[in-house]
């Protein structure tokens, strides 16, 4: 599991929000997101990945 997992869940304050309580955060790709000179396709690939975590 993710170290973002456990901090999340182990902060006062953001353990509290039930999104973190019920593991139902995602992440998506950091290099898709950070290199956004792909354009729309990377735009599309971290739609679709976010799609993909909430069915």
């Amino acid at each position: 599991k993710l170290t973002a997992d456990k901090k999340l869940k182990e902060h006062p304050e953001l353990g509290q929000i039930d999104a973190v309580k019920n593991n139902k955060i995602f992440y998506i790709d950091p290099a898709e997101w950070y290199l956004i000179t792909g354009g729309l396709n990377n735009i599309h690939n971290i739609v679709k990945q976010a799609a993909e975590a909430m069915k």
